[in-house]
């Protein structure tokens, strides 16, 4: 049994990822933007499903990256402060 998320959605965070990959690409509509061509062109290249699966990842890679340098940054702000 999968670990629960802990918001009372009964969703683990890969669900709840996929869920928001799969509204990215029914809400793609006709933009235009960087984003938006890199997903058409992903899922003419390799599919619908595999491009949801691409756009979780990335949303997990960045969501990752933001908390890793946003912590970094309150830490040194911390230890600038204790300097002090």
């Amino acid at each position: 049994m999968a670990a629960r998320w802990p918001h009372g959605s009964g969703w683990t965070p890969g669900q709840y990822s996929s869920v928001v990959a799969r509204a990215v690409v029914a809400n793609l509509g006709d933009k235009q933007d960087r984003f938006s061509r890199w997903v058409r062109n992903l899922i003419e290249r390799r599919g619908y499903w595999r491009t949801a699966i691409a756009i979780a990842a990335k949303n997990v890679s960045m969501a990752w990256a933001a908390l890793k340098y946003e912590m970094t940054s309150s830490r040194s702000l911390l230890l600038d402060k204790a300097k002090l």
